[in-house]
């Protein structure tokens, strides 16, 4: 990922997965995603962050996830349970390690519930999530596993 531009409000980055092509995600003044590089928004914002972090803290998350495709709501709650040492690709780094559960509800129709887990730890001297397991379930099976970690960064002066 790469800084494209900051403002008081956003930042956007620019990323590539597995060599794909850039492109650009949009991020709120916390960090949160508000748009990814597919087009799919995140209104308000995704909410994974809240700043400042302490152990211990709590808070709900909501968003409407708006692809080409359909809208989901998303709801759930957020708790940082640890400050840890993290090993990942990039290397090891203190972070905060944040547990998310929710559930994702499709819209109008509302076929289904969908319950999520999400693990993810923020390392302060990267200023980012440098890892992140998360999980959704259907009908009490895991329906999609992603896991995401840091392979290398730079930090501009």
């Amino acid at each position: 990922m790469t800084v494209v531009a900051v403002t008081e409000t956003q930042t956007t980055m620019s990323s590539s997965w597995n060599g794909g092509p850039q492109k650009q995600n949009h991020y709120d003044s916390q960090g949160n995603l508000t748009r990814d590089g597919n087009g799919t928004t995140y209104e308000p914002s995704s909410g994974t962050l809240s700043f400042p972090m302490t152990v211990g803290k709590r808070w709900h998350f909501h968003h409407v996830r708006r692809f080409t495709f359909g809208t989901i709501d998303v709801s759930g709650n957020d708790e940082i349970v640890a400050f840890e040492r993290v090993q990942v690709p990039a290397g090891s780094f203190d972070a905060y390690k944040i547990v998310s559960h929710g559930v994702n509800a499709r819209q109008l129709d509302r076929m289904y519930d969908a319950p999520l887990t999400e693990t993810c730890w923020y390392a302060p001297s990267v200023k980012k999530v440098i890892k992140s397991d998360y999980m959704l379930y259907l009908d009490h099976r895991a329906l999609l596993t992603r896991t995401s970690e840091l392979s290398a960064f730079l930090l501009a002066p």
